[in-house]
Order: structure tokens, then C-alpha cells, then sequence
């Protein structure tokens, strides 16, 4: 799944970038 990244994955992971941070 991580193979490719898609809009909602890039999403996805910035918004769990500002929650771990």
C-alpha cells in the first residue's frame, strides 16, 4: 500500500504528521 502514495495518503499523513508533533 505504502508502494504509492495517493492524494488521500499524502492527506492522511499530514494530519498524523501535526498529531505526533
Amino acid at each position: 500500500m505504502s508502494r504509492y502514495l495517493t492524494p488521500s495518503k499524502v492527506a492522511l499523513l499530514s494530519l498524523i504528521s501535526i498529531y505526533t508533533e
